[in-house]
């Protein structure tokens, strides 16, 4: 962001944290000009373009471990979810289906940084990505939940109005966005 404003001083960005659907409805209603968002849509007026696919990984505390086995803990711990009304949580439930996991219940959060401090703090089992978690990860505060089903992923997309998709001020944080995310 500061790159982007240091290239277009004119411009005063505001920043805000939105919902999946808050940003869609955003864009489409003209509030705002671009959107950053987790998940996938269909939509012919907006235009999506692709930043990355993140692996979402199950991480929990490791004060779990010292007095549970990993069966006890999927049986004894809840799964810790980011907002239930988002692409990013129908993945997740989709994923569980398809591999036959079962939880007890599920917790959600609108934000990923309480879903990790849930996590953290060993109240259950996390969905998050793993550039969310790598730190902790790297720390040994945070342990993956090791499991052979198949990876899911989530997708980030920088989004816009197509009637926008000309305007020099979204090809230039386009232009950022790959640069930064090295596409």
């Amino acid at each position: 962001i500061s790159q982007f404003y240091q290239l277009n001083s004119s411009v005063q960005p505001k920043i805000y944290t939105w919902s999946f659907l808050e940003i869609l409805n955003g864009i489409q209603n003209n509030e705002i000009d671009v959107g950053f968002i987790s998940g996938d849509f269909e939509d012919s007026h907006l235009i999506k373009y692709h930043i990355s696919s993140d692996p979402i990984v199950l991480v929990f505390s490791p004060i779990l471990m010292e007095r549970y086995t990993i069966q006890q803990i999927e049986k004894k711990y809840p799964l810790i979810c980011y907002n239930a009304k988002t692409p990013y949580a129908q993945l997740l439930d989709h994923y569980l289906v398809k591999n036959n996991l079962k939880v007890r219940g599920t917790i959600d959060f609108s934000n990923l940084e309480a879903v990790k401090s849930a996590a953290l703090k060993g109240v259950g089992i996390s969905a998050l990505t793993k550039d969310v978690v790598a730190q902790e990860l790297r720390q040994g505060k945070l342990q993956l939940l090791e499991n052979q089903f198949e990876p899911m992923y989530i997708q980030t997309s920088l989004i816009y109005h197509k009637e926008k998709a000309s305007w020099p001020l979204i090809h230039s944080l386009q232009q950022l966005v790959k640069e930064y995310w090295g596409h």
